[in-house]
């Protein structure tokens, strides 16, 4: 996503189907060598399978449009084609990933990454961590991610309700849920206890114990219907 234009001779997209293997390659190279090197190899270059090409008929087609036409029909090409195109698909627009900047309204689309402002920490961040991974600098990258990290939910704050921007809070359990947990499991061990030595003071205890852990349960639930988007509260913020 960084840099595209670098991985796009390179041998990213893996076909599985040897069959559908062999179809591509006998429109990508001429010599026998060549295909039985890349056959062996598994995995095809990007500029090849999208490499745009002129019919008899002047019609521009791809390489994959190609084997599309001959081999979609098939039954047993099916999957591995799609597969093939789900993969090239994700090369080519794997940037849309990074459309992570909030909006200032909710009608509005989100923007790309590259839209931080330039003399924000996120937006210089953002651009050494480019530099130091075009350069091969693995612990300047590093550290420039971990300043992104950092830096970046603080620049989209106003635009980002809490309860979003903080994902832990969503999914952190309510308390009174977690005892009723373990109240569900105590009113189970009773009440097979009870079943089994026939003491009628274990049946009152497991149902007593059934009881509370609906009361905690019920409790739980309201509370968290209660709060934004219907997510639990959070009790704190710490992991």
């Amino acid at each position: 996503m960084i840099d595209p234009g670098y991985y796009v001779d390179k041998p990213l997209i893996y076909v599985e189907y040897l069959p559908l293997r062999e179809a591509f390659l006998d429109r990508m190279y001429t010599t026998d060598a060549e295909k039985e090197w890349w056959k062996r190899v598994g995995r095809l270059k990007v500029s090849k399978i999208a490499e745009v090409k002129r019919t008899a008929g002047g019609r521009e087609v791809t390489t994959i449009d190609e084997v599309v036409e001959k081999y979609g029909p098939k039954p047993e090409y099916a999957r591995p084609l799609d597969k093939v195109r789900s993969e090239l698909h994700l090369f080519q627009f794997s940037w849309k990933n990074l459309r992570m900047v909030a909006s200032d309204s909710p009608d509005h689309k989100w923007s790309h990454l590259e839209k931080l402002p330039a003399d924000s920490a996120a937006g210089k961040a953002l651009r050494e961590m480019g530099e130091a991974w075009r350069r091969g600098d693995a612990p300047r990258a590093n550290a420039a991610i971990r300043t992104l990290a950092a830096d970046f939910p603080k620049s989209t704050a106003s635009q980002i309700p809490d309860h979003q921007a903080h994902p832990r809070g969503r999914v952190q359990p309510h308390r009174p849920l977690r005892v009723g947990y373990w109240l569900y499991a105590l009113a189970l061990l009773t009440l097979l206890l009870a079943f089994g030595t026939g003491r009628r003071w274990l049946v009152y205890a497991g149902v007593g114990t059934l009881f509370a852990a609906l009361a905690c349960t019920a409790s739980g639930s309201s509370a968290g219907a209660s709060s934004p988007s219907g997510s639990p509260s959070r009790t704190s913020s710490s992991p």
